[in-house]
């Protein structure tokens, strides 16, 4: 029995080797053979093994002539509603438009070309597999790579590219939908009156409305499925850099359906495609997502995001005057520093396993830092300017103000080492550029309309003071500065409090200033308030005390030895008490009879999660005081012993 199983085996084997033939019209080079030899299986190889588990994919690969056929099946399986198709042949097609656009295969175009039904299939796949979360990896990296081909790579050869050849055969059966039912409803009306059509009968799409289509297909989740092998290997983060700068760039072409250079294009509000206000965004978000994806995975990919602001940067897109009728959030070097932002305020970010990507971060952010001085000096200027613009310049310059500052302070949350960055926007002239924010004269200093702004402002400024003395001796020095603080301190309690608390762990006199009594202010009710006025109201200022302790617990180590004594004193007095403050009206809203059980449940459903996260807060903060004092105590210990004073 065994002698006849290992004899139909070999004689499989053999027939399948003699199967093997070299062809003129070969697919891939044997570079590219190599290169997927480890990755690509054909559907045979997959028949086989499911039947019978004894074959490796090694000794049944597909020969170039096998993938050839492979990606036409997946080509015109695409072509239907609902395809089913075997991954390895999507890997086939994929790597079809791979070759293509590198210029390997200009003969092959004409079977491939895009069609929106094959845009429409892509996205079936990526679908199927996102819902179906049992599915094979190979099928869902496959569906991903083909994904990529078309609307990465594809899309930035088009657009490179627009008048080769190639471009035009890829995109000449690329028609909307919507076109395609309005040409059948033409045709149904010519033949109803017996009008004679014109010859040249085919619909005619503009070269920009190809490639918005294009772009319109293109999502975030039709990466998701990407091996991190394959992204580096197709340098998809490079594809997607060129493509933000080409639909952003000046590249000199006439696109013969508008009449515009691309230059004019590129700045002309009403495109769709180009522009500030056009599709760059939609891969700027990509990245993005990527690295939300998989954080220390992709870290990166974080660089690409420095990249693109020392290019517009060195594109001088803010100089331009088109950028004073753009919305804030569609102006280039913003929308970046939102995503900046993004990423290091979001959740991915904050978990343990992110670390690595958390302070790689940080040190992009510190990268930008000459850009962002720029930038702040810029919108300083833009102050002064005409009365025309002055409610938009107010609006911009504090935007840009608060996600700036913000990204300061997550640099400083991320770093490993405080006192040298701390150190570096001192020297680097930062501090005194974020200076230049506050107005020379007190009664031009509306906190109504900038609160965003000065939180964050004080927060940065009271962590640096902290780190490193000299600038503590310099703001003392600042009139403006000292002026403004007494005005603040009611709007900014705990901020107020950090920076007071840094000149005092330093020992520098404020003159003429701010006279707080720091553990006095700790101890009131502004501080730790017994009642809020809303759920909302306890959680921030519930956070904003959070933001203080912590601050406190990471520069424990330098405070001075009173200063020490003196926190922790102060700490036990507000432990002790700690279940009183923070609390908060609840709802008392009259039920409603009508559809009254489906309100009431939403109701509930709403109370418990503001219950669940007032607790969870709750829960942080007598941990993070627990931490103060227990790194105070005389033990210096963190075991039950010493913990269980405190419970």
């Amino acid at each position: 029995m065994n002698t006849d199983r290992e004899l139909f085996i070999q004689e499989l084997v053999a027939a399948l080797q003699e199967k093997k033939v070299t062809s003129n019209d070969v697919l891939f080079h044997s570079n590219s053979s190599a290169e997927h030899d480890s990755h690509s299986s054909s559907e045979s190889d997959n028949t086989l093994q499911e039947f019978t588990g004894l074959f490796q994919s090694h000794l049944l690969s597909p020969s170039p002539t096998d993938r050839m056929e492979m990606a036409r099946d997946a080509y015109n399986q695409l072509q239907f509603d609902f395809p089913q198709v075997h991954d390895a042949s999507i890997e086939a097609l994929a790597e079809i438009y791979r070759h293509i656009v590198s210029d390997k295969f200009n003969g092959l175009v004409f079977e491939f070309s895009i069609t929106a039904t094959l845009l429409d299939g892509v996205t079936y796949l990526n679908d199927q597999t996102l819902s179906d979360h049992n599915i094979l990896s190979s099928s869902s990296n496959s569906s991903g790579l083909l994904a990529a081909s078309i609307l990465l790579l594809v899309f930035r050869f088009c657009l490179e590219k627009p008048k080769h050849v190639i471009v035009d055969e890829l995109l000449s059966l690329v028609v909307q939908p919507e076109q395609m039912l309005q040409t059948l409803q033409d045709d149904t009306m010519t033949h109803h009156v017996g009008m004679k059509k014109n010859g040249d009968d085919t619909i005619k799409t503009s070269f920009e409305a190809k490639l918005q289509f294009l772009a319109s297909r293109t999502f975030s989740s039709s990466f998701d499925n990407v091996p991190i092998e394959k992204w580096k290997l197709w340098h998809l983060d490079d594809e997607i850099i060129a493509i933000i700068k080409l639909l952003l760039g000046t590249h000199s072409f006439q696109d013969e359906s508008t009449g515009w250079t691309r230059e004019e294009s590129a700045y002309n509000i009403t495109s769709i495609l180009y522009g500030p206000s056009g599709e760059w965004s939609r891969y700027l978000f990509i990245l993005r997502d990527r690295v939300l994806h998989s954080p220390d995975a992709n870290r990166t990919s974080l660089w690409y995001l420095q990249q693109l602001l020392n290019y517009f940067h060195s594109c001088h897109f803010i100089a331009s005057p088109i950028f004073l009728h753009v919305k804030f959030l569609d102006v280039p070097h913003y929308l970046v520093y939102r995503v900046l932002l993004e990423l290091a305020q979001s959740q991915e970010f904050q978990l343990q396993s992110s670390q690595r990507a958390s302070q790689e971060l940080s040190k992009v952010i510190e990268e930008v830092l000459p850009l962002f001085m720029e930038e702040m000096q810029y919108i300083v200027s833009l102050s002064s300017a005409t009365i025309e613009y002055e409610k938009f310049v107010t609006e911009k310059r504090n935007q840009v103000a608060t996600v700036i500052m913000q990204l300061l302070n997550e640099m400083l949350l991320a770093t490993s080492n405080l006192r040298a960055i701390t150190k570096k926007l001192y020297a680097s002239g930062m501090i005194r550029t974020l200076l230049m924010l506050l107005p020379s004269e007190i009664d031009h200093f509306d906190l109504d309309g900038n609160t965003s702004w000065v939180s964050a402002f004080l927060r940065l400024i009271g962590e640096c003071t902290m780190w490193y003395a000299d600038i503590a001796v310099y703001l003392s020095r600042v009139a403006k500065f000292v002026k403004l603080l007494p005005i603040m301190q009611n709007y900014f309690v705990t901020e107020i409090f950090l920076v007071a608390f840094a000149f005092h762990q330093h020992e520098i006199p404020l003159q003429n200033g701010l006279n707080i009594k720091i553990w006095d202010t700790f101890q009131s009710t502004q501080f730790f308030p017994l009642l809020c006025n809303s759920y909302l109201d306890s959680v921030t200022k519930l956070q904003n005390v959070l933001f203080v302790l912590n601050s406190l617990q990471k520069s424990l180590r330098i405070l001075r030895p009173v200063v020490q004594e003196e926190l922790q004193q102060n700490l036990k007095v507000i432990y002790a008490n700690l279940t009183q403050f923070f609390k908060y009206p609840k709802s008392t809203k009259p039920q409603v009879l009508k559809d009254s059980t489906r309100i009431i449940d939403k109701e509930k459903e709403g109370e418990e999660a503001e219950t669940l996260q007032y607790v969870a807060l709750q829960n942080k903060l007598r941990q993070s005081i627990k931490l103060l004092l227990i790194a105070q105590s005389s033990n210096s210990q963190v075991d039950g012993c010493v913990t269980s004073k405190f419970d």
